[in-house]
């Protein structure tokens, strides 16, 4: 899941929950996929 698409470099804070959610294991891909999705979107805004 390299996808690297942020308009700003994330603050430390930001990049720590992305590492966060990336390390989860994908134990449903599309609901995963989709939760990711809107937290990085509202992260990054």
């Amino acid at each position: 899941m390299k996808r690297k698409i942020f308009k700003k470099p994330p603050t430390k804070q930001q990049r720590q929950l992305i590492r966060q959610i990336q390390a989860l294991p994908p134990m449903d891909e599309s609901r995963e996929r989709v939760n990711y999705e809107r937290v990085v979107n509202e992260v990054l805004g």
